[in-house]
């Protein structure tokens, strides 16, 4: 497969000073050049206090349907697993303040 970063300039975008919610939406529109079946990327953030997750940010084919939703970690099996694995994609916010 052709190296949809670098060569098409998909995600040239990303270089330059926009906000997060359009580098997300630059990222999916560049998933969906070679993966159509892509519906949504999001971030979600885990309030560990409330056992909440919440929706940071996303990008979505369909429109807006997940906005500032919430959902309790223990009704979602999956996601539940990592949190007890102790497994974190980001341990820092610190990184998004470049």
């Amino acid at each position: 497969m052709e190296d949809i970063f670098v060569s098409n300039g998909l995600l040239r975008e990303l270089h330059e000073a926009s906000p997060f919610s359009r580098k997300i939406e630059t990222i999916h529109k560049a998933l969906n050049e070679h993966f159509d079946f892509i519906d949504r990327i999001s971030v979600i953030l885990f309030d560990s206090k409330t056992a909440i997750l919440k929706t940071f940010i996303h990008s979505s084919r369909d429109g807006n349907p997940l906005s500032f939703y919430d959902y309790p970690i223990k009704d979602a099996p999956s996601l539940s697993m990592l949190v007890a694995m102790g497994i974190r994609l980001m341990k820092s916010s610190s990184i998004l303040k470049a």
